[in-house]
């Protein structure tokens, strides 16, 4: 049964680098604050995107279809020394503006504060 969610876009700010996660939550806010815990530098959610995809369960947990395919198309992206099943990137101008455009499409509602 496809549950509404979203997937979301959170910057972290490194020392050297700019780093965006991309992965999916009911409450991004709420995920954001859990990744927070234990990281040194500032995270925020910059973008999101409604979702109501069809959920499905992997050896990982439950995964979002939406997200997994945004996970292959910045797999180019993907910040490598960290686990290869991490979900963190380096930001890109096409990544940029597959958020920008995720902001300025979402109803007033969805675009975070």
């Amino acid at each position: 049964m496809a549950t509404k969610h979203f997937v979301y876009f959170i910057s972290c700010k490194g020392q050297c680098k700019d780093f965006i996660k991309i992965g999916h939550s009911e409450d991004p806010e709420y995920r954001c604050r859990k990744l927070q815990t234990g990281n040194p530098f500032r995270l925020c959610v910059l973008a999101r995107i409604p979702c109501e995809c069809q959920n499905y369960t992997t050896s990982r947990g439950t995964q979002c279809a939406e997200a997994s395919r945004l996970h292959g198309q910045f797999r180019d992206s993907k910040v490598e020394y960290l686990d290869p099943l991490n979900e963190w990137y380096y930001v890109s101008d096409e990544l940029k503006k597959l958020m920008i455009n995720a902001v300025n499409d979402a109803p007033e509602s969805d675009v975070p504060v």
